[in-house]
């Protein structure tokens, strides 16, 4: 259940859907920007915000994940690298916090180990499988990244502040 309401009584009708719904059932609050910054002369901020409240009637509900299209400036500042075929790419790290000893993904692949602290996100054979693709960009220091292209990333996920304004 999505509830909209005005900043001022937000934090009233919370303790309200709390005890209806159970605070347990509460899963977010959204910010809705309603309008561009005023300059009214008086003494506070500015009221461009109004709250939606999100809660569920139980910990088992359906999530369809809301996605929304990234702005092509978004995608040239994130995917700011271009392969030989002209396609807008990134790199991430190809290993992640945490060590594992006796794992396939603390060992030695393609002749270089997870550096200090850290282990390969993904299994050897993950790895030479993203290579034989052409996913994987060595970097000077000889450290391997995992190629992300900007086609495969055109949407995202919203998050909780909505920039959905009011006609004037």
């Amino acid at each position: 259940m999505y509830l909209h309401i005005d900043y001022k009584v937000g934090h009233y009708v919370k303790i309200i859907m709390d005890e209806v719904f159970g605070a347990e059932n509460f899963r977010n609050d959204i910010t809705r920007i309603k309008c561009n910054p005023k300059n009214f002369q008086r003494k506070g901020y500015g009221n461009i915000k109004d709250l939606i409240l999100f809660y569920t009637k139980t910990d088992n509900f359906t999530w369809n994940e809301p996605m929304e299209s990234r702005a092509d400036e978004e995608l040239e500042r994130l995917f700011n690298k271009t392969d030989k075929d002209g396609r807008r790419y990134a790199t991430n790290p190809l290993h992640a916090p945490g060590e594992t000893e006796n794992g396939k993904t603390g060992q030695e692949w393609n002749g270089v180990k997870p550096p200090k602290g850290r282990h390969w996100r993904h299994a050897p054979d993950i790895l030479d499988e993203l290579e034989k693709k052409g996913l994987i960009e060595w970097s000077k220091n000889g450290v391997p990244r995992k190629k992300i292209y900007a086609e495969d990333c055109q949407t995202k996920r919203v998050q909780d502040i909505w920039e959905y304004k009011d006609k004037p």
